[in-house]
Formats: C-alpha cells, sequence, structure tokens
C-alpha cells in the first residue's frame, strides 16, 4: 500500500526581506539553534530559540524565531504546540508565508485538512515562488483523491526549480497510488539522480518494484535507505515494515523484523494515525496476532481521509484479518508504464 508523502519540510522566510546588517546578525544568533534541528536535537534547539524569542527582536525576526519553534515542535509530533507557535509568529508578522505552509502541514496531520487548503493558499498567494508550498498541498490533494489538481501543484513546483527532488517524489508516490509502478519508478530514478541521499526518492522506488513484483530490488532499494543518513527514521521503518508483512514472496517475509519496524514507525508518528496503524495492522497479521490486527486496522480506518482514494484496500484488509487471513501486496495486473 501507498503511503502518504506528507512531509514535515521547513521553509524559512526569505533573508532579504530584511536588512543585511539585521539578516546577517539574525543567522548568527540563530546558528546553533539551526544547527540543532538539522541535527534532530529538538529539545536543544527549543531552548535556544526560547532564549532567542526572548531578546529584544523586531516582530518580524521574532515571528521567524516562533516559527522555528514551531517547527521542532512538528517535529517531535507535539501539534498543539507548534500550531500555537504558528500562530503566534503570524501575529507577529501577517505576511509571513513559510508560517502559512507550516501551520498547514500541522493542521493537516491533525485532520483539519480543510483550514490547511486554505493556510497553503495564503502561503502561495504571499510567496508564488516557493516550491514547498506546491508539493505540500499537492500531497494532501493526493490523498483526497483530486490527482488532477495535485499534479497541477507538482508541474507548478517542478516549474520553479526542476532540481529539487521533492515535486518527483511526491509525483511518484501519486502514480504509486494510481497503481502505475513504471511511472512512479521513472520519477523515483529522477528524485535520486537530483539528491542521492534522498530517502524518499529510495523509499518511493522501493515501493514502485515492489508493485512490480521485482522483490529483491526493492529489498536492496530498502537496505540502502536504512543506511542513509537521516534522523527521521519514519519513512524507511514505515517501507522495511510494510515490505516484511506483506510480501507475497515468503523469502522475504519476517514477521517480528516487521512488528518491530512498524513498532519503532508508529512510536514516531504518535500524531499521525491511519498510515502507522495500516502498516502495524499487517505486521501484526504476519505473525498470527489477528485481534491486534484487526483492532489497528479498525483505528486506521476511523482516522483515514474519508476520500482517501485506498480506502477500499484498507477495508479488504480488515475482513482479511476477521478471516485470520494476512494480507499480501500482489502485484495488480501489468504494470502501466
Amino acid at each position: 500500500m501507498t503511503r502518504s508523502v506528507l512531509i514535515a519540510l521547513v521553509v524559512f522566510a526569505c533573508a532579504n526581506l530584511f536588512g543585511t546588517t539585521v539578516t546577517k546578525s539574525f543567522r548568527e544568533v540563530t546558528a546553533k539553534a539551526d544547527a540543532d534541528f538539522q541535527a534532530g536535537h529538538l529539545d536543544a534547539a527549543i531552548a535556544e530559540y526560547n532564549r532567542i524569542i526572548a531578546l529584544n527582536l523586531t516582530p518580524q525576526l521574532a515571528s521567524l524565531a516562533v516559527m522555528r519553534r514551531g517547527n521542532c515542535y512538528y517535529a517531535k509530533h507535539d501539534l498543539d504546540r507548534a500550531i500555537a507557535d504558528f500562530d503566534q509568529a503570524l501575529r507577529l508578522d501577517p505576511r509571513n508565508a513559510a508560517a502559512y505552509d507550516n501551520r498547514a502541514n500541522a493542521l493537516d496531520a491533525r485532520g483539519d485538512r480543510a483550514d490547511a487548503i486554505k493556510d497553503y493558499n495564503e502561503s502561495a498567494r504571499l510567496n508564488p515562488r516557493n516550491i514547498y508550498v506546491y508539493v505540500n498541498r499537492a500531497s494532501l490533494l493526493t490523498e483526497e483523491g483530486d490527482f488532477t489538481s495535485a499534479l497541477a501543484d507538482y508541474a507548478k513546483a517542478m516549474t520553479i526549480n526542476p532540481h529539487d527532488e521533492m515535486a518527483y517524489t511526491g509525483r511518484a508516490y501519486l502514480y504509486l497510488m494510481q497503481r502505475a509502478p513504471g511511472r512512479a519508478l521513472k520519477e523515483a530514478n529522477a528524485a535520486i539522480a537530483i539528491a542521492p541521499g534522498s530517502v524518499s526518492g529510495y523509499s518511493a522506488r522501493a515501493r514502485a518494484y515492489m508493485q512490480m513484483g521485482r522483490y529483491a530490488e526493492a529489498e536492496a532499494n530498502i537496505k540502502k535507505m536504512m543506511h542513509l543518513k537521516n534522523f527521521d527514521r519514519t519513512t524507511a521503518l514505515s517501507v522495511l515494515a510494510w515490505f516484511r508483512a506483506t510480501c507475497p514472496d515468503r523469502h522475504f517475509r519476517d514477521g517480528r523484523q516487521a512488528l518491530d519496524a512498524a513498532r519503532r514507525h508508529c512510536q514516531s508518528m504518535t500524531f499521525f494515525g491511519f498510515d502507522c496503524q495500516d502498516t502495524l495492522a499487517a505486521a501484526y497479521a504476519e505473525i498470527g496476532d489477528f485481534d491486534q490486527a484487526v483492532n489497528y486496522q479498525t483505528q486506521a480506518l476511523e482516522t483515514a481521509p474519508s476520500r482517501f482514494p485506498l480506502l477500499s484496500e484498507m477495508k479488504r484488509r480488515l475482513e482479511l484479518y476477521k478471516q485470520h487471513r494476512p494480507y499480501r501486496d500482489e502485484p495488480k495486473g501489468k504494470a502501466r508504464l
């Protein structure tokens, strides 16, 4: 099954909004906090941003500092604090387009999809050259089944910057959702060519190989992905768990490894329910614990978007688990190219 590509992208406001001297000073002041965030040292980053926010900053710079602290809370999956910080950032500077984009990510994760779309739209209005707002909005539209609008957003992002891999990986996941692995593989390969360390690129390529029945190549991509340096292990764990739990070829299945990866995936996705619950259910089914499989699959269906294109597949899995049968992610027909 395809996973959401809703990605917690951090977009900072453009430095050229401020005077050169002030901007350089602000960059110097936030350097340690920014580095801690990029390294995944989120509590240390929050402490640094707290210190910076207490300084006598202009409203615009204070908005940036509060927004970046909100990004840390988002990365910790503390959605209430993240949204509160994005709200505060926008009160300080209503033209902070990045704060709208990041608040939209958090609102989407919380299930407030209509409000998330409004924030993405406002972010795009304020800063129409920001490719990430189009990538993020396209991801949400894909989950809603609006593939035409999603593809238009990905095309817009690629027009602005054809050398950023995120639009390619997003489009790959859209094609995977449509069961067009040949198209997905082409997009994933393009993403990896642009960014050889792209976890999302390898994830999309692994899933494309799964849909094609090329399981040895899928496994090789997963192993490569697990060794990439990235502080957010969520995507890699999700793909590993799904592959080990659902591969039709028994030589590649490992229920215990699937369950361990799925649990670790869900622990890091505290507020992002349906995808991790769906994966966890498949892992429990693979080890024969069908009570837990039914429990988690039921939860996944309760929290999945009502227009999610793969909802019928999720329902079919629930019926399999009720019959004490595990799920096998079989290739469906000839791959579309």
